[in-house]
């Protein structure tokens, strides 16, 4: 079954339990709280999907029967999502988490976790999106999930045809790369708490230590998110 229709499945199935009448049914289920977790694996994250709003309404809708039984979801993102480079040269420029922190912004915002799922070589499919998750990738060869520049970087010899163009996961050149890729995703994960704070970031009165654990200063928030800010506006001026 497809990820999305099983979703599609889970999300009808929890709401017509939460609204089934129980002098209707021979059989009524209750569910005692905290006895129940369900990870929702590969949700649809692109507002445009058919789907998307479904699972707003069903699963991440505080109201919904279902809200309390959903412990997060398994987000499928593509290593050509956040990881850009110069197709010309085959080298890596920078990390950018914009998309993934599109497709994980409203499952943050309803308190749910978030576990990841990278891809190298997508399902199927040889056109890339025009935005979200998969757009950064090559058009046309049968893999949006690489990034475009990782294959100037591997040469032809480290790529074949398989229904869609696939990297030799052995090679130098792709090990170094994408074990790189995962320490700055994990990097992410261990920059940002559970609530959305920044850490490892200091309070100004008191430069010399960075905060506590569950201690959270808005000058030093402000801080971090101020330099970002002007490294952004410095590279929009063409100092790449």
């Amino acid at each position: 079954m497809k990820p999305r229709l099983a979703l599609l499945a889970l999300s009808l199935a929890l709401s017509t339990a939460g609204a089934r009448d129980p002098n209707n049914s021979p059989n009524p289920v209750s569910v005692a709280p905290g006895s129940l977790a369900l990870e929702v694996f590969f949700p649809p994250t692109d507002q445009q999907h058919r789907e998307f709003a479904d699972v707003q309404k069903y699963l991440l809708n505080k109201s919904s029967p279902a809200f309390p039984l959903i412990s997060g979801a398994v987000i499928r993102v593509e290593w050509s999502d956040f990881d850009l480079g110069d197709a010309r040269t085959g080298t890596h420029t920078r990390y950018d988490f914009k998309i993934i922190d599109e497709e994980i912004g409203s499952w943050i915002s309803a308190g749910k976790s978030v576990n990841f799922v990278l891809h190298t070589t997508p399902y199927g499919g040889s056109h890339c999106p025009r935005f979200g998750s998969g757009s950064n990738g090559a058009q046309d060869i049968g893999n949006c999930a690489m990034p475009p520049w990782m294959w100037t970087a591997l040469g032809s010899s480290n790529y074949t045809d398989c229904g869609g163009q696939v990297p030799n996961y052995l090679s130098r050149e792709f090990q170094t790369n994408y074990q790189a890729a995962i320490k700055a995703l994990q990097l992410v994960q261990d920059s940002v708490s559970g609530t959305g704070y920044l850490l490892n970031t200091v309070n100004p009165e008191t430069f010399s230590t960075p905060s506590g654990p569950g201690q959270y200063s808005p000058e030093g928030q402000s801080f971090v998110l101020l330099l970002e800010a002007a490294v952004s506006a410095w590279k929009s001026q063409n100092h790449q």
